[in-house]
């Protein structure tokens, strides 16, 4: 995660080497010129120290200017302005040399800050695609994943660390700058949010067309595990969420299908089974929304992030998140077309209450402050 949080200050080297390059070739060729000249005995005057040199502020930028010029052919003041371009040359290799030492110092202070929660996240997927075979056993190695978490969080959190979203609380909003980085912060947080309830209700809505105390036990089920994946019960911000769009979706199909039938579901079934498929898919919904929990509610940073560290950080999470969305809208959809027998009519069941979830579940996420 360090290193890709890094690659921004890679990337400030590796636009200054490219430059660099450039200018040792013209140096090189103004060499070649001026030996050629010398050997003709016409000897170029050189430079002199009161010529002006660029400063360390305007340095890429004068760079820049001087590519411009290399386009040209070699000419007298070329030749005359060499032991300039030398030096320019200098600087760049200590402005390079000094980006890679920054690099090196924001790697080693994000590995300060606390757990790569992204590379475990990952390496608990895949242990989970390992044991797919046994897929039913889910539960268990989440509460394993889960009690190693929430003592990393109790410890951290009597060490005084602090979550991500309490960093980006303590942005100073009155500063233009902060204004812009909380905003972004917050509206990763409202997207990742709305991303994830929407596969979610996607997936209540498979079992839509089943008996209503086999729904309502699916619910209660899924309510149950959520809880569980809190790691501080006070700052559970994410699940919190998570468990107003699930109680939202049961009352929904509560209703949809007291209109429909004359009985009223005042019970649930004691269990239900799920398929090898199913049971996968929730164990993938479950850890993306652990995914969420950490990267927000985990207390593992022991100082303040500046805003363009926290943007490279976010943008981490971000990239990583989207991804995780991509794969499991193509579970739910393989669960769907191999599990799943539906009429037409059930099917358009589902989109009206899509709709309708959809829009509660925007405004849910719309509300969401980063400041509770």
């Amino acid at each position: 995660m360090a290193e890709k949080v890094a690659s921004g200050f890679d990337q400030k080297a590796a636009d200054l080497e490219l430059l660099l390059s450039g200018l040792e070739e013209r140096i090189t060729q103004l060499k070649i010129k001026k030996r050629r000249r010398e050997s003709e005995a016409e000897p170029s005057e050189t430079a002199t120290e009161s010529e002006a040199e660029p400063s360390a502020t305007d340095d890429q930028d004068h760079i820049v200017k001087m590519m411009e010029k290399f386009a040209r052919e070699i000419d007298e003041e070329d030749i005359k302005n060499l032991p300039i371009y030398e030096k320019e040359a200098d600087g760049l290799r200590k402005r390079i040399e000094d980006y890679k030492k920054e690099v090196k110092g924001v790697k080693r202070k994000l590995f300060d800050y606390g757990p790569k929660a992204v590379d475990l996240i990952a390496e608990a997927e895949e242990e989970e695609e390992e044991e797919e075979e046994d897929s039913s056993n889910y539960e268990q190695r989440l509460r394993k994943f889960l009690n190693h978490w929430k003592a990393m969080a109790f410890e951290n959190r009597k060490a005084g660390k602090k979550t991500l979203t309490e960093l980006v609380r303590q942005i100073d909003r009155s500063d233009e700058e902060g204004g812009i980085v909380f905003d972004s912060m917050r509206a990763f947080a409202v997207d990742s949010g709305t991303q994830l309830s929407r596969r979610i209700v996607d997936y209540f809505l498979l079992f839509t067309d089943s008996e209503a105390r086999e729904m309502a036990a699916r619910t209660r089920a899924f309510l149950k595990t959520i809880r569980c994946i809190g790691l501080e019960k006070e700052n559970s911000t994410v699940t919190r969420m998570f468990v107003s769009l699930v109680e939202l979706v049961d009352g929904g199909i509560k209703e949809e299908k007291g209109r429909t039938t004359s009985s009223v579901v005042t019970e649930s079934l004691d269990d239900v089974w799920y398929s090898l498929r199913e049971n996968r898919l929730l164990g993938s919904i479950f850890y993306k929304i652990l995914f969420l929990e950490i990267a927000l509610c985990c207390p593992c940073f022991a100082e303040v992030l500046d805003y363009e560290e926290l943007m490279l950080l976010w943008g981490v999470v971000r990239g990583t998140f989207n991804e995780k969305m991509n794969q499991l809208s193509l579970e739910i959809n393989e669960l769907k077309e191999t599990e799943i027998d539906a009429s037409e009519d059930e099917d358009s069941k589902r989109q009206d209450l899509k709709k309708i979830f959809d829009s509660k579940m925007r405004e849910m996420w719309d509300g969401f402050d980063l400041d509770s």
